[in-house]
């Protein structure tokens, strides 16, 4: 029998329910729930255009995005920036029709996460790979590399463009 302590009585209970496989994996980890958080405040900061919520969930001193664009030969190259940079661009003013989704979520040794988000921005539909690093107990994100169906695409969401 399984005993637990229910307003200062005891209450001794036959063994507990084990919970099914389903509903197991319908309980987040603590900390994939936490990493869950930190991409829905990232997403609601760019929907919101709201700089303010975008700097808690980013490391802003190690963050960067990575891209694919065309340099001015028109070939394919790959392009990072500081994070700093798209937060200025995604809060300059709100656009209609933001919105995301976190697709899935994979958390490594427990200071490492994966996170993969769909998120509409600009017109386009992005498919964002999001990296987070637990430091002092804090999920953070640090990285956001990010493709669209668009065949170039800036991390502005202009086509062929590195400026808004």
């Amino acid at each position: 029998a399984a005993a637990s302590c229910m307003l200062g009585k005891a209450v001794i209970a036959e063994q507990p329910a084990k919970p099914s496989a389903e509903s197991e994996e319908q309980k987040p980890s603590p900390d994939e729930a936490a990493v869950r958080d930190v991409v829905s405040q990232h997403i609601q900061g760019i929907v919101q255009a709201d700089a303010k919520l975008l700097q808690q969930v980013w490391d802003t001193r190690a963050g960067q995005i990575t891209f694919v664009t065309r340099n001015d030969k028109g070939q394919e190259v790959a392009q990072s920036a500081p994070i700093s940079d798209s937060i200025k661009l995604w809060t300059a003013s709100k656009r209609s029709g933001t919105k995301g989704t976190i697709e899935s979520v994979d958390i490594v040794h427990g200071k490492m996460a994966l996170a993969k988000a769909k998120i509409t921005w600009n017109r386009q539909v992005f498919d964002d790979y999001l990296v987070l690093l637990k430091t002092e107990g804090e999920w953070k994100l640090v990285s956001k590399t990010y493709t669209s169906r668009a065949a170039n695409v800036s991390p502005y969401g202009a086509v062929g463009s590195l400026t808004p």
